[in-house]
């Protein structure tokens, strides 16, 4: 810690102003008086907003030094207060090239939330300009949105780059609010994950939803979010390979019934069919098939069927009611609302974006 930097762990009104600065109840001037208490400033004063990802030590004279106080109350953004001149902060930020803010000037105790936040607001509106050198055209989203959710879905690698462009498209859209960016955000991953939510997601999702908040730059959650959809999808690659694995059948009974399953999936077969075949219960079939495989019949044959309907409208032009028949589903409306449930989209859309990538997904 340098003899700028403001130790804020210790006092009750610096955590607090964590949640001040952004929109939080706004600080009476008791409360006011005790943080400005604690950065050993007086009004008047300046505030800069600076972003990096690593810590910044300025070059200061030691005169300077002395009128300058710093609080890194959250991660990749800096406050800055100095008692009069800005310009030797302004100057040394510039030249490293970090984004920073505007310097405000705080006049009074009710001032100093809205110098703060006008700092902040004029260090992301530099970070957006230097990040989008063309903006998109955003009315463009929602149709793009549902695409590259079913290419998530399909585990097609080209979803990187649809993920990107989909980022900066939402980061125009909220270029006034980081918290509206970060719920955008957390409602595409909800519907990523939505299909799974029998899964044990609970704890990965926590992870995710902390990750986000805890990022306070456009820039860092952009380069965020392919890290976090990774992660969900090799947290649902996990449960769902260790609770779907047929091959994980180890009695006869249950061996025979796997058996049963992958050879007439296709006809309209449940589990008291099943359990007739192998010589058992029903009650009996449906408790050691869930300890051996992990999943339950239904499940199974859903996503035995699924992977069928995949493959069907991957070869050629079947219509949606050849396939939906042929992989096993009743009627084109099961098909169709059990098939956009996992993909998000449905088999016509899926179909054409795998014809488009010129391969199968």
């Amino acid at each position: 810690m340098t003899d700028y930097d403001v130790p804020w762990r210790t006092s009750v009104e610096l955590t607090e102003l964590r949640e001040v600065v952004f929109g939080g109840p706004r600080p009476s001037s008791a409360m006011t008086t005790k943080i400005l208490s604690q950065l050993k400033l007086s009004i008047p004063f300046m505030v800069v907003s600076v972003q990096s990802d690593e810590r910044v030590e300025p070059e200061l004279s030691a005169t300077y030094r002395k009128q300058v106080r710093c609080l890194r109350l959250h991660t990749g953004l800096e406050y800055w207060f100095c008692k009069h001149d800005a310009n030797p902060l302004i100057s040394f930020f510039s030249s490293r090239h970090l984004v920073h803010g505007i310097a405000q000037r705080c006049e009074g105790l009710d001032g100093f939330q809205r110098a703060v936040q006008h700092s902040i607001t004029s260090a992301r509106r530099l970070e957006q300009s230097k990040l989008i050198d063309h903006p998109p055209d955003i009315t463009q989203e929602p149709r793009l949105r549902s695409t590259l959710l079913s290419r998530i879905s399909a585990r097609d690698p080209a979803y990187v780059a649809m993920l990107d462009l989909w980022m900066t498209m939402i980061i125009v859209r909220y270029m006034h609010g980081l918290n509206s960016l970060r719920r955008k955000m957390l409602e595409f991953l909800t519907s990523l994950t939505r299909a799974n939510e029998e899964k044990d997601l609970a704890h990965p999702f926590y992870s995710v939803v902390m990750r986000l908040y805890d990022c306070h730059t456009y820039s860092g959650l952009r380069k965020l979010m392919p890290e976090l959809v990774a992660l969900l999808l090799k947290c649902l690659d996990r449960a769902h390979n260790g609770a779907g694995d047929l091959g994980r059948a180890n009695s006869p009974t249950v061996k025979a019934a796997v058996q049963c399953v992958r050879e007439q999936f296709s006809d309209p077969i449940s589990l008291e069919d099943v359990a007739i075949k192998v010589g058992v219960s029903a009650p009996h079939l449906a408790r050691s098939w869930r300890h051996e495989i992990g999943n339950s019949i239904g499940a199974a044959l859903r996503e035995l069927r699924l992977s069928e309907a995949k493959r069907l409208l991957s070869e050629g032009d079947r219509t949606i009611l050849d396939v939906a028949l042929r992989s096993g589903f009743g009627s084109v409306e099961h098909f169709h609302r059990t098939f956009r449930a996992l993909y998000k989209c449905s088999p016509d859309v899926w179909r054409k974006s795998v014809h488009d990538l010129g391969g199968s997904a």
